[in-house]
């Protein structure tokens, strides 16, 4: 006669297959099963280091920074005034702006980039500016900058800048802008000299 009682091992199997997988996989999205998934993975990496270990092996992450000897008494550093510099860049909070959640990450502002422009050894400034107008400073003296954003048509328009940085990308020695926008194209400015700049973007 056939015996219909389930073994230990398949009420165990049972129980997995029909309690636990179900669950899991019967989930629109399954993020469950994702989220164990993942747990599982973590768990199988490297063990943290134990509590228990010597002494000599803990104490690195523990001592304090050098003294710092030899510096100058004078600051190292001195605030200079606008009307010093020229550099009248801010980055303005548009509550209104559609993309307005962009605030609470990193897309807040792009940064800003340093590079001789134009070969005169004096570095200009790039600053790019979340949702607003880029800005872009050629130094006309040591810190003593002149707005020529219009001129050199950088300001990107509408685009939300989420990053930029020069580079040479078509190697003839002069420096090129490449500006990265949030949910639209990047900008590619090609230096032709002479704070001329052609886009040239994707």
């Amino acid at each position: 006669m056939y015996d219909s009682t389930p073994s230990n091992s398949e009420r165990h199997q049972s129980a997995i297959g029909t309690a636990a997988i179900p669950w899991f996989y019967e989930a629109d999205p399954p993020v469950p099963w994702i989220f164990a998934t993942a747990v599982l993975l973590v768990g199988c990496g490297k063990p943290a280091p134990s509590l228990t270990e010597p002494e000599s092996n803990r104490t690195l992450l523990l001592e304090p920074l050098p003294e710092r000897t030899g510096l100058p008494n004078e600051p190292l550093f001195s605030k200079l005034a606008v009307e010093t510099t020229g550099i009248t860049f801010q980055n303005d909070i548009d509550l209104t702006h559609p993309l307005k959640r962009l605030y609470h990450c990193g897309f807040v502002c792009g940064g800003v980039a340093v590079g001789d422009l134009d070969g005169d050894d004096l570095p200009e400034l790039f600053f790019a500016s979340g949702p607003g107008t880029n800005r872009l400073y050629k130094q006309t003296a040591p810190f003593q900058f002149k707005d020529i954003t219009e001129s050199a048509d950088v300001g990107g328009g509408k685009d939300w800048a989420a990053g930029v940085a020069f580079i040479d990308i078509n190697a003839d020695s002069d420096l090129d802008i490449y500006v990265s926008n949030y949910e639209s194209p990047n900008a590619l400015y090609v230096n032709e000299s002479a704070g001329v700049f052609r886009e040239d973007g994707c």
